[in-house]
């Protein structure tokens, strides 16, 4: 009898530590969300256009062990994201997950202030309309779209996200 429970206790231990260890970064998200950096973000990003405002877009970004993974999207376009957070800087590539997209590309932003709330670099990617690749001015907010929050960081950051895009190269885009 001693040596069921005992052997039931060691499975009980080691169910709970593997369901413990599962759902650390999920405890640590709740417990101190601006160190593990997962969660609702806005990305807002430049245009090559003048005449057109900065663009929007909802991201779900997941941090595990340095690794970022996430997708974001902006009305029926949609993307996937891979990077990592290093120090206050992150860096990610991204690809269109829609059918027929070819969008593509990289950021790279850092969080000045420190933080984890606001970070500022830049966006270079593959812009099907113009067939060109830019670098863009790009605000990545944490938070959702429509927020106070992100409103105040769009404004505060007005100057820089209206700052122009460089063209870097062609595009290959698909029709």
């Amino acid at each position: 009898m001693r040596k069921t429970r005992g052997f039931l206790l060691a499975i009980i231990v080691a169910v709970i530590g593997a369901v413990g260890g599962r759902f650390y970064d999920d405890i640590k998200v709740w417990i101190s969300p601006a160190d593990a950096f997962s969660g609702d973000w806005v990305g807002i990003s430049g245009s090559p256009d003048p005449k057109y405002p900065p663009s929007l877009e909802s991201l779900s970004l997941r941090h595990r062990n340095g690794e970022i993974s996430g997708s974001g999207s902006r009305g029926a376009k949609s993307w996937q994201y891979s990077g990592y957070r290093f120090g206050p800087g992150v860096v990610a590539a991204y690809r269109s997950t829609h059918d027929g997209g070819s969008g593509f590309g990289s950021l790279y932003v850092s969080d000045i202030k420190g933080d984890a709330v606001e970070y500022t670099g830049y966006l270079e990617g593959n812009f099907c309309p113009q067939h060109k690749i830019y670098r863009c001015p790009y605000l990545l907010v944490r938070g959702k779209r429509d927020t106070r929050e992100v409103d105040s960081a769009i404004a505060r950051n007005r100057e820089f996200l209206s700052g122009p895009c460089v063209e870097i190269g062609e595009a290959a885009c698909t029709k």
